[in-house]
């Protein structure tokens, strides 16, 4: 061979090199990016400092040449967009960014070369009120839930009271020692206490029948949580379950124990936030699933009706994302193989999506009346 087809085909391997090396997704990568922490609690025109990890493979930290965060608004459709820096270990990043009007949020960032990952839809709170309502720990602060035994049973309560318990709420049975500190997530379930001793022997309590009852306030006739009085005695305690009524949120634990003549009720009344209107609600009326497998959403393409619930389900080997190109489509973060993401589509239209990883996986949903429907 030649010394100049030698050139020539040295040029040609390099150059098909500095290609291979200049366009990730050429060399069959692909990247995620992965929030530092959940940003559920940002308050509008105050800055937030946003932090991020840009994984090659969702695995290895990789900086590249600029990383964007991008947002728009999902009513108003104002857009904005924040250049990060790189800071700390390779691959991370961190990024000041101020949302100027309250409401959804679709964002995401723009890792460069590696394209657009977007993040679930952010709600962005209007005042300190607002998200200390969101807390649910502060929103039960200061809530005083009276309580009872009636004689009865919590299908059929007697009107009046037979044995008055104390007030229960959130911290210190006792006025005298409040609430010093909230300590861990702000997620918890709240638990609220109180502790009664009641002029009643407890087989007095459980010879007949009777119920604890508790009332969402002094002003409710309602009852956020109730148990009929029985079980198995443990010693000199029983324990009584609290089922949640009116779709409060609320269930809880009562222990009576037998203090000689008396009786001592301690109630632990928990809520879940998520859990409220739970009661006697009805499941969507249509859902249907689309799986992520082989490196596609499968099916494709999906036709349903107004009010169907789409789930997602990654159970392919790697991550993907499910990231819609309408603002009236929400987001999902990176789904981890075995994770899913859902959303209901209420509005007709069609709407198109794809994998932020894997921009050429797409899927389209087609949300269409029934033929005849009014």
């Amino acid at each position: 061979m030649s010394s100049a087809r030698r050139s020539v085909l040295r040029v040609a391997i390099i150059g098909i090199a500095l290609l291979l090396s200049a366009a990730p997704a050429l060399a069959g990568g692909w990247a995620t990016v992965r929030l530092d922490k959940p940003h559920d609690k940002v308050l509008v025109e105050v800055p937030t400092t946003v932090g991020f990890t840009v994984l090659q493979h969702d695995v290895h930290p990789v900086n590249v040449g600029r990383a964007t965060l991008f947002a728009q608004h999902k009513e108003k459709g104002e857009k904005l967009t924040a250049d990060a820096r790189q800071d700390g270990p390779e691959g991370h990043y961190l990024v000041e960014v101020t949302f100027p009007l309250a409401g959804e949020w679709k964002w995401g960032v723009n890792a460069d070369l590696w394209g657009e990952m977007a993040f679930e839809t952010l709600t962005v709170l209007s005042s300190a009120d607002e998200v200390a309502a969101d807390n649910p720990i502060a929103a039960e602060m200061g809530r005083m839930h009276p309580a009872g035994i009636h004689a009865g049973t919590c299908d059929g309560l007697n009107a009046g009271i037979a044995f008055e318990l104390d007030d229960v709420r959130l911290g210190e049975p006792d006025a005298a020692a409040p609430v010093k500190e909230m300590v861990g997530a702000e997620t918890a379930f709240p638990v609220a206490t109180s502790i009664s001793s009641i002029d009643a022997p407890l087989t007095e309590i459980i010879g007949g029948d009777h119920a604890i009852n508790v009332l969402a306030d002094g002003t409710a006739k309602d009852a956020i949580a109730c148990g009929d009085i029985g079980g198995l005695m443990v010693g000199d305690e029983l324990a009584v379950g609290l089922g949640e009524r009116n779709a409060s949120g609320y269930t809880g634990v009562a222990l009576l124990r037998a203090v000689g003549d008396r009786t001592e009720v301690t109630i632990y009344l928990a809520r879940d936030p998520a859990g409220v209107g739970s009661e006697g609600a009805s499941a969507s009326a249509d859902a249907t699933t689309v799986t992520i497998v082989n490196g596609a959403f499968s099916p494709a393409r999906l036709e349903i009706a107004p009010g169907t619930t789409v789930t997602w389900r990654n159970e392919d080997g790697i991550a993907h994302s499910v990231m819609g190109d309408d603002l009236a489509f929400d987001d999902s973060s990176v789904l981890s193989p075995g994770q899913s993401f859902s959303q209901s589509f209420d509005t007709s239209g069609t709407y198109t999506y794809k994998c932020g990883p894997h921009p050429g996986m797409v899927g389209t949903i087609t949300v269409k009346e029934a033929v005849g429907s009014p």
